[in-house]
């Protein structure tokens, strides 16, 4: 079992993190708690998770795709942030 991030995702979850987070607080607002647990930004309580983990290798593919073509790692956050929209 892994106890920590690994650190790909961190900096994933860095770079894209508040753009996520920003997408996903303009869905309507029943669907904040299902989605926040979903991408594990908070237990099944809805009660906010330290470090929040989940669902970040899109996103970070998107980041290292990005970086991989010679681009800066923001490039790849609205690829980051449109695979979340999918996974909603």
């Amino acid at each position: 079992m892994i106890t920590s991030t690994p650190p790909v995702l961190a900096r994933a979850r860095d770079v894209a993190g508040p753009a996520m987070r920003a997408v996903v607080a303009t869905l309507l607002a029943e669907l904040h708690g299902p989605v926040h647990y979903h991408f594990g930004w908070a237990d099944v309580d809805g009660t906010p998770v330290p470090g929040g983990g989940g669902k970040g290798v899109r996103p970070a593919l998107a980041i290292l795709s990005a970086e991989a073509a010679g681009a800066p790692a923001g490039a790849g956050v609205p690829g980051a942030v449109a695979l979340v929209g999918e996974s909603v």
